[in-house]
């Protein structure tokens, strides 16, 4: 059998992620309502024009999926689609996680 002729173009490694360190129950307990908070009044801004919607939402999609595991794995493949998006998304979330790590220490 004829081997397939190695491919033109390297490829690359792909950088490995740093997985982030779980928080303590508590914590993800005030996340949740925290999140929680900031859905409700993105939500509330769909039907009040005065209130902000998008910016809301977003922080409260970032912080939410903090909390849990498997808003975190809805959130990303809800976010499968736009790759820019999804980088700004976890960089937003590993922000906030990086400072309620810092606040608690």
């Amino acid at each position: 059998m004829l081997e397939p002729p190695p491919s033109e173009t390297p490829t690359r490694p792909r950088p490995r992620r740093r997985r982030l360190e779980p928080l303590p129950r508590g914590v993800r307990l005030f996340l949740f309502v925290v999140g929680g908070f900031f859905v409700a009044l993105g939500l509330i801004g769909l039907a009040l024009p005065i209130v902000p919607q998008v910016i809301p939402l977003i922080l409260g999609a970032a912080i939410l999926s903090l909390a849990s595991d498997s808003l975190y794995l809805a959130t990303r493949r809800m976010l499968r689609r736009w790759p820019r998006i999804s980088r700004r998304f976890r960089d937003l979330r590993g922000r906030i996680h990086g400072l309620v790590s810092r606040s608690r220490r």
